[in-house]
């Protein structure tokens, strides 16, 4: 299992949270499509499900992470610093739950 995390990236911008069974451009493509407006630029790592995103008329940069010199968070820092929000928030929540 994976979550797919959509992050607009612009003040007030909005975040999406989906879990994914798989990685694959089938369960990718229905919430990009669903939630991101052509031409915007998608930024995501190098998994190649990606591919059909520039076909599709979206500006696409993938960052092939075991290739980067620095860690993800550098490239990728609106996803990360979401997910990290989100954990931490969860975490708390589940500490107060009964």
């Amino acid at each position: 299992e994976s979550v797919l995390i959509l992050i607009e990236r612009r003040k007030g911008g909005h975040a999406f949270f989906k879990r994914l069974d798989t990685v694959a451009a089938a369960t990718l493509r229905p919430p990009i499509l669903a939630h991101i407006r052509c031409p915007s630029t998608i930024r995501t790592d190098g998994n190649p499900s990606y591919n059909w995103l520039r076909a599709t008329g979206y500006r696409h940069t993938a960052y092939n992470m075991t290739q980067l010199p620095l860690p993800a968070h550098v490239y990728l820092p609106a996803v990360h610093g979401v997910s990290a929000n989100a954990k931490r928030w969860m975490l708390e929540a589940l500490k107060r739950s009964p």
